[in-house]
């Protein structure tokens, strides 16, 4: 279901969004569904990522002075 969202944003950064929107073909309504989208998805990468994180007990670089 799609609903009008207002968002206030400096004219600048409105004529980037536009310029942006009409390079890639598409509005600047879909550029900011797909970069809440992207962000969400690496959102959720970088939570699994940290739960793991814990498990490798050995630094990933080796120290050359050992």
């Amino acid at each position: 279901m799609r609903t009008k969202l207002t968002l206030s944003i400096e004219k600048k950064t409105i004529r980037k969004a536009k310029a942006l929107a009409k390079k890639r073909e598409t509005t600047v309504s879909q550029l900011f569904a797909d970069f809440i989208e992207q962000n969400s998805r690496m959102e959720e990468k970088l939570a699994a990522l940290n739960e793991v994180s814990g498990i490798i007990d050995q630094p990933i670089a080796a120290d050359p002075g050992n």
